[in-house]
C-alpha cells in the first residue's frame, strides 16, 4: 500500500510539474507576443518614418540606367512622321537621358502619361495613336507592347 501511495504521490507531482511547465510555456509565448507588439508600437511611434520615394520621380545618375525594349512591340497601322518623331524622342529621353517614363513623357510634351492598371501605362502620340507599355520600376525597365492604335 505504501508503494502505491508513493507512486500516486510521484505521479501527482509529475502531473503538477508538467502543468507548471505548460503554464510557463504559455506565459512565455504570451510575453513574447506582448514584447513583439510593444516593439511594433515603439517603431511606429518613436522611430523616424521612412517615406518611400515616389517611383515616378526622376532618377539620379547614381541609380542604374533606364532601359526601353520595343523588340516585341506590335505596330498598329502606319505612324505619321510627327508620331514617329514623338515616339523616338520618348525612347531617347529614357535611353539616352536616363529619365523614367513619366519624366520622359513630360519632356516630349502633350503625351498624357497614364497608368491604365497595374504596371500597364500609355502615352499619346496623337489624337489617334498611343504607345502601350509596362514598367518595371524596381529594375528601371520599360517594355513597349504596342505602338499605334487607340487603347
Amino acid at each position: 500500500m505504501s508503494k502505491l501511495i508513493n507512486l500516486v504521490s510521484k505521479t501527482a507531482s509529475t502531473v503538477a510539474a508538467i502543468g507548471l511547465v505548460a503554464t510557463s510555456f504559455v506565459s512565455l509565448q504570451s510575453n513574447a507576443l506582448a514584447t513583439q507588439r510593444q516593439e511594433q508600437i515603439y517603431a511606429q511611434v518613436y522611430m523616424p518614418q521612412v517615406i518611400e520615394r515616389d517611383r515616378t520621380e526622376g532618377d539620379s545618375a547614381e541609380d542604374h540606367a533606364w532601359t526601353l525594349n520595343d523588340d516585341r512591340a506590335i505596330y498598329e497601322g502606319q505612324l505619321t512622321n510627327a508620331e514617329e518623331n514623338k515616339y523616338e524622342r520618348f525612347k531617347e529621353q529614357i535611353q539616352v537621358h536616363n529619365l523614367n517614363p513619366k519624366e520622359a513623357a513630360k519632356e516630349i510634351g502633350d503625351s498624357n502619361f497614364k497608368n491604365l492598371r497595374g504596371d500597364l501605362y500609355q502615352i499619346r502620340l496623337s489624337q489617334r495613336n498611343r504607345v502601350l507599355f509596362t514598367i518595371d520600376w524596381d529594375n528601371h525597365k520599360v517594355f513597349v507592347r504596342q505602338v499605334g492604335g487607340h487603347t
